[in-house]
């Protein structure tokens, strides 16, 4: 446990968690050829097509979605990068990432993005190890005895 906390350990995965998701959000972003497929007009055929396709023309239905999505992890990796806030980022940046190698498993997508995904927010897990103590108190304080 004792490496996990190394502080140039540490540095690495909230710079490399940071870039990450900076991309990561930055390619949702654009209004028409972002990472989905953002048209309409549209058929899928739910016994022969591929999940994956699903995923993206779900996303793509609406737009303000993806870009929300995309704005998320943007803002969190942001946050990751500046030393500051990189535990607020981090605590951000868990949630979106589990959601979204949820995702990449349950529909399919290639195995390369879903282990991303999965390290991603083991990354974001690891950052907030030294912080575990400060965020339980908050969340579950202690009761103190009366004086």
């Amino acid at each position: 446990m004792r490496i996990l906390t190394h502080p140039v350990l540490l540095a690495l995965l909230r710079h490399g968690l940071g870039v990450a998701l900076v991309l990561y959000g930055a390619i949702k972003l654009p209004a028409e050829d972002g990472q989905f497929i953002y048209n309409r007009d549209w058929t899928f055929e739910a016994k022969s097509g591929n999940p994956a396709t699903l995923v993206w023309l779900f996303f793509g239905y609406a737009p303000s979605y993806g870009r929300f999505l995309g704005m998320t992890e943007l803002v969190a990796g942001v946050l990751c990068l500046i030393p500051r806030t990189h535990r607020l980022g981090a605590l951000f940046a868990f949630p979106l990432m589990v959601n979204v190698a949820v995702m990449d498993f349950a529909f399919g997508l290639p195995m390369g993005a879903s282990l991303l995904a999965t390290s991603l927010a083991i990354a974001a897990m690891i950052v907030l190890i030294p912080t575990f103590g400060a965020l339980k108190e908050s969340l579950l304080p202690t009761p103190r005895s009366p004086e």
